[in-house]
């Protein structure tokens, strides 16, 4: 009877701790040591939980040998696998609990200001180069979802390399979504960074340039979206003078001019959450070594239908202010 006591206990305390971990993990960007908390407490309880089962395993069988008790064991199980294939498949109301913590935790990033820093090409041999990217007043906006869920709008952004006749040689850094191709719902976002996209010109299977999740950039050049300023350290190989270029896009952003009325023969735009257009930026890179400011170069198209670069941003509004700037050091 004690042991018993003694493990009843014992579980209880256990799953108070993965509980409080597991919520706390919910709202919370991650983080080593609460993961590490929560995985020993939730192995602690499975292990413990098999050694009562164990201890207990005669008990159990008898109980369930009744017919009246034989449906709580079918119940039971018909549960777990609702709960299961609810998540793997992300139906809802599990992928809208999912979702609602990814919003939660992008909105506790912001309000606390955590800057973020990427390390790409690590391997490669060549030159040192920072990018320091400030974010602007409408880096990251809150903006009303479905059923007035609110959730925070932050951009995808890519760094690449161009020579000085603007042929691409490289990218830097992309942002995990885009790179990978893991968009809500399995989306395709042409019009999300096109210049980038044109520039690289790989088709995905489904013809267009942005990556899918069969032909994801690999892990050495993408990373989580930032959800503020941001710092990328990378290497490059080659020629001394070439072009740094930067593109920025969010989408929920509207204007005046940009948005689903002005544009009622575009499908591709009518459909897509994009408001403006992307923005694109470029450093010159000359010599051995420097300090570079980058300097707005124009915007993309507003459906991603072309690479090209529009100089006049006379019709951009709020995305000014996406970035306050960027900086680069080689």
């Amino acid at each position: 009877m004690k042991s018993r006591t003694f493990v009843s206990l014992f579980l209880a305390f256990i799953f108070i701790g993965m509980a409080v971990t597991g919520v706390m993990s919910f709202m919370e960007k991650y983080n080593e040591l609460l993961s590490g908390f929560h995985v020993i407490f939730s192995l602690t309880f499975v292990l413990t939980t098999f050694f009562h089962l164990f201890k207990n395993i005669k008990p159990l069988k008898n109980y369930f040998s009744a017919k009246k008790n034989r449906m709580i064991l079918v119940s039971v199980i018909v549960l777990v696998c609702v709960l299961l294939s609810g998540v793997f498949y992300s139906l809802p109301p599990f992928s809208n609990i999912i979702e609602y913590g990814v919003d939660l935790r992008s909105q506790t990033e912001v309000d606390k200001k955590i800057e973020y820093r990427f390390t790409t090409h690590s391997k490669v041999v060549g030159k040192d180069i920072r990018i320091d990217l400030r974010a602007g007043g409408q880096y990251a906006t809150t903006i009303s979802g479905k059923n007035g869920k609110k959730r925070v709008s932050i951009p995808q952004s890519a760094v690449w390399l161009e020579d000085r006749n603007g042929k691409y040689l490289e990218t830097l850094y992309v942002s995990g979504k885009s790179g990978t191709g893991s968009y809500r719902g399995g989306s395709r976002r042409p019009e999300s960074l096109p210049v980038w996209s044109h520039a690289r010109n790989i088709l995905a299977g489904d013809g267009l340039l942005m990556p899918t999740k069969e032909n994801a950039l690999p892990d050495a050049i993408t990373g989580a979206t930032p959800l503020t300023s941001f710092s990328v350290t990378s290497k490059y190989s080659g020629p001394e003078s070439i072009n740094l270029m930067i593109e920025v896009n969010k989408s929920f952003d509207p204007n005046g001019f940009y948005n689903k009325n002005n544009f009622p023969d575009d499908k591709l735009y009518s459909k897509s959450p994009n408001g403006q257009p992307s923005l694109i930026y470029r450093a010159e890179l000359t010599g051995l070594s420097g300090i570079v400011l980058v300097k707005l170069l124009g915007h993309g198209h507003h459906s991603g239908r072309d690479g090209k670069v529009i100089q006049d941003v006379s019709d951009m509004t709020t995305a000014l202010d996406i970035l306050k700037g960027a900086v680069v050091e080689y």
